[in-house]
């Protein structure tokens, strides 16, 4: 679970206060040094090829189309509330219902759902306690 996340001057640069196995973590974590033995494991379940969301880093995550990034988002490994809209427009292809959803980002006791709203054009993020 983190405790404490920031950003340092605004970079892509981030520190964690952190617990895993009992033990306390100061991470200060750049997306050049990220290291695979760093990352919780967490299951993301994408619903389509072309718009997807990968994890950057311990707690940081990026929806994309293709290779373009169209949104960043963390928080899935706090206990803080999260259900946020964004304005965009994605045209999903295919969508014959007003809700789509995107992703499912899985870690146990919490996971994030990525939900697209058509008629709106309004993405969603929210966390749920499993």
């Amino acid at each position: 679970m983190i405790f404490f996340e920031s950003s340092i001057d605004h970079s892509n640069e981030m520190i964690y206060l952190y617990s895993k196995d009992q033990n306390l973590y100061i991470v200060k974590e750049s997306s050049d040094i990220l290291q695979p033995n760093q990352i919780h494991p967490i299951d993301i379940n994408n619903q389509f090829e072309d718009i997807y969301v990968k994890q950057l880093g311990l707690d940081r995550y990026g929806l994309y189309r293709g290779e373009e990034e169209l949104l960043l988002f963390s928080g899935l490994l706090n206990v803080d509330e999260i259900n946020r809209n964004y304005k965009m427009d994605l045209k999903i292809h295919g969508a014959e219902r007003r809700f789509v959803d995107i992703s499912f980002i899985q870690y146990i006791p919490f996971n994030f759902v990525v939900t697209y709203d058509c008629q709106n054009k309004e993405l969603n993020v929210r966390k749920n306690f499993v």
